[in-house]
């Protein structure tokens, strides 16, 4: 990967995404703030779902840019022919709504309205012709990769309770939160299940116990052995994370030539390693699960452990939501993200601010480890991660995000 990035975020409201107005200088800032707000904020889409469809609309954006800068890059879903003078503004606009229009066929109204006021900018003549036509090629491309890539598909997960085993979760005991990802194709892994751990530790070992009293400490709503900045953190970190990191991309983003493949570039292989991480981390907890803290402490006189004792009145810090504890999702893709920007130059001499919707405060880190570093420890002291969870959730995405690096997304002088 080309070595050029650094890393700042601040705090970007999306609700007004969807407006046809120019909300930023560049295009794929534009186009996938208007992706990620599609899939967070009109339709509801958790996490690894809204790091997929925003991945499938940046992917078209690369190919079509690519293919018109001459191919610095590998192509993602296939080449595209496209004229060295065609608008990359057009291109990456009409990729970007003919995906768009197909992932959300019921906004047709708003993508069509988005993208004639993102092509009235541009004046006409055959650079926004040819523009438009590479774009719609790279969006075909892009839709026949992932038609039938089974983020569609009806899946559910119910198990019978048993000591161990992940039940809904209060306060909602909602339905378990996305039990097909682990069956959706992943953009570069050869399958959800290429690197799953091995399974976490028996209920009656002691490693069990150790991460069982630890978050029973540190991760209780009321008594915890906690300070009040660790409180802050957790909470700072239980933003919806398509939009928190999304956030971090478009600063990322910016620190780039407005318009250029190594923008498109950059939201493509950023959205696509998270999207990765957590189909692979799914995969995990579907195939385990494990249940919660908010289960496995008020429940722990069923355990068969001597070390834990029940503690009926315990909840979490953190609301904890609707999917097996094991492994944490939030570590494999804070890791996974991590490696990716391990490779590019000039972040580790960079201070990262990033910002949180839900705390409305924003955190320095001088280095991007310590992000992963940090979160690690919040899904604790929010009450819902085992430690040994962190730990196999973190070398899970570090093992997704160096995959990625190696095989997708590669300088053409480095194939």
């Amino acid at each position: 990967m080309q070595k050029t990035l650094s890393f700042v975020a601040t705090a970007v409201a999306v609700a007004g995404a969807l407006s046809a107005g120019p909300a930023h200088a560049d295009i794929f800032d534009e186009w996938n703030e208007r992706a990620v707000t599609m899939a967070v904020t009109l339709a509801k889409r958790p996490p690894g779902p809204a790091f997929a469809e925003t991945a499938i609309v940046d992917l078209a954006m690369y190919d079509a840019v690519n293919a018109i800068s001459g191919e610095p890059y590998e192509p993602y879903a296939g080449r595209i022919e496209a004229d060295a003078g065609a608008s990359s503004d057009a291109a990456a606009s009409q990729a970007a709504h003919d995906v768009l229009l197909w992932l959300y066929p019921g906004l047709a109204g708003e993508v069509d309205e988005a993208l004639a006021a993102s092509l009235a900018r541009l004046p006409d003549g055959l650079a926004k012709d040819a523009g438009v036509s590479a774009g719609a090629a790279a969006a075909r491309l892009m839709i026949a990769d992932r038609t039938g890539d089974g983020r569609n598909a009806p899946a559910t997960y119910a198990p019978a309770p048993a000591p161990g085993v992940w039940q809904p979760t209060p306060p909602q005991y909602l339905p378990a939160q996305a039990p097909g990802l682990p069956h959706v194709k992943p953009f570069v892994l050869d399958s959800a299940s290429a690197f799953r751990p091995g399974p976490p530790p028996r209920l009656t070992s002691r490693a069990y116990a150790r991460g069982w009293d630890e978050v029973r400490r540190r991760g209780a709503r009321d008594g915890a052995e906690r300070s009040p900045a660790e409180t802050e953190t957790a909470l700072f970190w239980s933003e919806h994370a398509t939009t928190q990191y999304n956030r971090l991309f478009a600063r990322l983003a910016a620190r780039l030539d407005a318009g250029s493949v190594e923008r498109a570039r950059l939201y493509a292989v950023l959205n696509s390693v998270a999207a990765d991480a957590l189909i692979a981390n799914f995969d995990a907890k579907y195939h385990y699960g494990l249940w919660r803290p908010v289960h496995s402490i008020p429940g722990a006189d069923l355990d068969a452990n001597r070390r834990t004792a029940a503690d009926p009145s315990w909840e979490p810090l953190v609301t904890t939501p609707n999917h097996p504890e094991y492994p944490s999702a939030h570590s494999s893709l804070t890791q996974a993200l991590v490696v990716v920007l391990g490779e590019l130059d000039g972040l580790d001499a960079t201070v990262f601010e990033v910002d949180s919707a839900v705390t409305r405060t924003t955190r320095r880190f001088q280095r991007a480890p310590d992000i992963e570093r940090e979160v690690r420890e919040a899904r604790i002291t929010g009450g819902l991660h085992y430690r040994f969870s962190m730990n196999v959730g973190r070398s899970l995405g570090a093992r997704v995000g160096h995959y990625v690096l190696n095989h997708a997304f590669r300088a053409s002088t480095d194939r």
